[in-house]
C-alpha cells in the first residue's frame, strides 16, 4: 500500500486568493482602521476553506512525502481493494499514488531514496500522471515497475503544482463562501459558532476536493 503522506509548500502563491479590498467592499468598510484584523480574518477563512474542502486555490508548488511506493500485494474483493500490512487488512488505492490535494496541474518530479540511501529522480517516461479527474493519480507505465526505494520516513517525494490558477480563475461560489464566512466571523465575534462557520464555507465546496484513506 502507499504510506500516509505529508504535504509541504515548496513555492507559495504569488497572489492572495481573495483580496482585502474585496472583503472590505463586501462589508462596506471604507476606512483602514481595521485592516490588520480584517486580513487575519480573511486569511483564516481562506485557510479553513482549503483545509475542509481539501483544495488549493491559487497556483502553488507542493511536495507530498511518503515512506514507500505502493506495494504490489493488494488484492480485490467485493468490498473493495485491500492490502495486508502488519497482519492487518487495510483499504488502499492499489498500484497508484494518489496526490493529497488538488486540483493538480502537473507533476514536476518524483524523487526517492534507493536501497543505499542515495537520492534518485524517477524518469518521467516511466510513469503516467492522470490529472483529468480528482484525485490526481500517478501510475507506473508497467504496473509492477515501481522503483526499489528504501522504506523509511519521507523516502518518496512528489513535487507537483496545484491550484485553480490565478485568483480570477477561482470559481465564484468559492469566493462567495469565503467572503460570507469572513463576514460572519467579523460580525459575530462575541457569539462565534465554528459549526456555522464551517457550514458557510462548505456551501462553496466545488466537489473536487481529495479524500485519501
Amino acid at each position: 500500500m502507499i504510506s500516509r503522506c505529508g504535504i509541504s509548500v515548496v513555492e507559495a502563491p504569488e497572489d492572495d486568493a481573495v483580496s482585502l479590498d474585496t472583503l472590505k467592499a463586501y462589508l462596506v468598510i471604507d476606512d483602514d482602521r481595521d485592516d490588520a484584523s480584517l486580513t487575519i480574518t480573511l486569511n483564516a477563512a481562506i485557510g479553513r476553506y482549503q483545509e475542509i474542502c481539501n483544495v488549493r486555490l491559487v497556483t502553488q508548488t507542493l511536495k507530498a512525502t511518503y515512506d514507500r511506493f505502493p506495494s504490489t500485494d493488494a488484492f480485490r474483493s467485493r468490498w473493495g481493494t485491500f492490502s495486508l500490512v502488519d497482519n492487518t487488512v487495510q483499504p488502499v488505492q492499489a498500484g497508484q499514488i494518489v496526490l493529497p490535494t488538488g486540483p493538480v496541474q502537473s507533476v514536476e518530479s518524483i524523487k526517492y531514496l534507493d536501497q543505499d540511501g542515495d537520492e534518485q529522480t524517477w524518469d518521467d517516461a516511466e510513469y503516467r500522471v492522470d490529472v483529468s479527474g480528482m484525485p490526481a493519480r500517478i501510475v507506473p507505465v508497467s504496473l509492477s515497475s515501481w522503483p526499489a526505494a528504501l522504506t523509511t520516513a519521507g523516502s518518496v517525494r512528489v513535487e507537483f503544482v496545484a491550484g485553480f490558477g490565478d485568483p480570477a480563475d477561482i470559481p465564484a461560489q468559492v469566493v462567495q463562501s469565503i467572503l460570507q464566512a469572513a463576514a460572519y466571523a467579523w460580525q459575530a465575534r462575541g457569539a462565534f459558532d465554528p459549526n456555522v462557520y464551517d457550514a458557510v464555507l462548505r456551501m462553496g465546496d466545488t466537489g473536487i476536493g481529495v479524500w485519501v484513506p
